[in-house]
């Protein structure tokens, strides 16, 4: 947030241009996405909300889980790095960019500027998103990270998503037990995923397992039981993201206004 007020400081906006509100790409996708209810580590989202000069500024408090060991920041290095043999600093490569999106609601739009980091830019300033997982494209990225993956390229411009699938500890992963035996924590694939596709793709995946899961149990078999998934659609997305705005667009009726949010698990 501390660059997007640089930002606005040395590019002060005018009444045409003036937003309804500030924030960040994280705190949109990760209402849009309700990461609440998907992302495991995550045990209540806070937002602290502020009024000043008719703008309402969102400041997302609440801190996401991360693994300790940082493989995103490594694969990055890996996708950009313009020689074979450039090593990766310990600050790395911060590539940041200002959007501006409009949300439209009942009798008005509201516009939204928000900042959010670009982990690559081609040549021709396309944006992409970079990612690498543990198992790569399997079920549980369709499951648990299609929606929340999904919302956050949408939020950065992009429209392609690179994926490197990568092993982990040698006891959890065929891959590294059976030929070519590839060591563990390794990356093994790169794909690339058109994000268009992606709500289509997950729809249907989570269609397929649902309908297993409702055989099974009209069977009453006695195999390990399959778990039903969560069915998610963009408009829901839409909805959720329209309804924060407009309680918070609400309860900030003059400057100086300051509100804590906070949703529970």
């Amino acid at each position: 947030m501390e660059s997007l007020l640089e930002y606005i400081h040395q590019k002060p906006w005018t009444e045409k241009t003036k937003p309804h509100f500030v924030t960040n790409k994280q705190l949109l996708k990760a209402i849009a996405s309700s990461d609440i209810l998907m992302n495991p580590g995550l045990k209540s989202l806070e937002v602290r909300v502020v009024r000043i000069s008719g703008v309402i500024f969102i400041l997302k408090s609440t801190e996401e889980y991360t693994w300790q060991q940082n493989f995103g920041a490594v694969f990055e290095h890996f996708m950009t790095k313009e020689t074979e043999n450039e090593e990766m600093t310990g600050d790395g490569i911060i590539r940041k960019a200002v959007f501006i999106a409009e949300i439209p609601m009942e009798n008005k739009v509201f516009k939204v500027m928000y900042s959010g980091e670009i982990d690559a830019i081609d040549e021709e300033g396309q944006h992409y998103e970079l990612k690498v997982l543990s198992g790569g494209m399997n079920s549980f990225f369709w499951e648990k990270r299609s929606c929340s993956f999904y919302w956050q390229c949408y939020f950065s411009n992009v429209e392609t998503m690179i994926v490197g699938s990568r092993t982990g500890r040698c006891s959890k992963y065929f891959e590294t037990r059976e030929p070519p035996f590839i060591p563990e924590f390794s990356l093994y694939e790169i794909r690339t995923v058109n994000v268009n596709k992606i709500p289509e793709t997950a729809m249907k995946k989570a269609k397929f397992q649902n309908k297993r899961a409702r055989n099974q149990k009209r069977m009453n078999s006695r195999e390990r039981e399959i778990d039903e998934w969560n069915e998610w659609e963009v408009k829901e997305g839409e909805e959720r993201l329209q309804k924060f705005l407009q309680v918070i667009h609400e309860k900030m009726n003059k400057n100086g206004d300051c509100f804590k949010f906070l949703r529970i698990k």
